[in-house]
């Protein structure tokens, strides 16, 4: 979540096994109908229709183009977390590789799983980005 000061604040709502208790687990949050969902190729092939509008896919494409300017912003310190082991120790085994000319978190480098650390990638890059302004915009023809 983006903090007042600029920072990115990262936590682990929930960890569960299966797409129903994924389901069940993001059901505060499908309530709120401010938040956006971030879901891989796999769960949007089943993403419920009423829900479409309100989520965006990450891959790894995302994780290319992202884990680079991701570490950058934490090495500055704008990215801090709630303090949740899982999610520290998921961040601290993580191996990037070079890929693409660029660099992604690499699960068969890392020395166990990374998954939170993948996620923590995916939404600071999605909470830290620019919100458009709205303002409204003219287009003038002579």
């Amino acid at each position: 979540m983006p903090l007042p000061d600029g920072r990115t604040c990262l936590t682990v709502a929930f960890v569960v096994g299966t797409y129903a208790e994924m389901l069940q687990a993001a059901q505060p949050y499908i309530d709120q109908p401010n938040i956006m969902f971030a879901v891989t190729p796999s769960i949007d092939l089943h993403w419920p229709t009423a829900l479409e509008r309100r989520r965006q896919v990450v891959g790894y494409g995302e994780m290319v183009k992202w884990t680079d300017p991701v570490r950058q912003l934490i090495r500055q310190g704008m990215v801090v977390h709630s303090g949740e082991t899982m999610l520290a120790e998921h961040m601290q085994r993580a191996v990037a590789v070079r890929s693409q000319n660029s660099i992604a978190l690499s699960s068969q480098r890392s020395p166990g799983p990374i998954e939170l650390a993948r996620c923590a990638v995916w939404a600071t890059a999605l909470a830290s980005k620019p919100k458009a302004q709205g303002k409204p915009a003219f287009g003038i023809a002579s």
